[in-house]
């Protein structure tokens, strides 16, 4: 089975938002067959994008800082979860190419940045 590195897609948070970092962990519970879990990745995927939505309300200062907070939560609640399940359980996994997922994530990073 391959998967995307769950601490990559969590690094690639901090510049993506927590949406990129739950999407693709959702997709892993799934390929993991974990099917409950990837429901709950799929939560996170989804209050993320409200959030995100809401810190183009805010100003820059604050809107950092409910960002932020975002993704601390969304590690703590449930990002390092799946790290330390597949560390454990599967580390010889065959690993999912970035270019995609990346390419993806950078076009919405973009067009975020024109909207603004």
């Amino acid at each position: 089975m391959a998967l995307w590195n769950p601490n990559a897609a969590g690094f690639w948070s901090l510049l993506f938002t927590p949406v990129f970092g739950a999407w693709l962990h959702a997709k892993n519970w799934a390929s993991l067959n974990e099917m409950e879990k990837s429901k709950k990745s799929f939560y996170w995927v989804y209050g993320s994008i409200g959030v995100v939505a809401l810190t183009f309300l805010l100003s820059v200062t604050l809107s950092n800082l409910v960002y932020g907070a975002l993704l601390v939560a969304w590690w703590l609640k449930e990002g390092n979860e799946q790290y330390r399940f597949v560390k454990e359980n599967c580390p010889e996994y065959g690993k999912k190419k970035w270019g995609t997922p990346l390419s993806i994530a950078g076009l919405a990073l973009f067009g975020a940045f024109i909207r603004r």
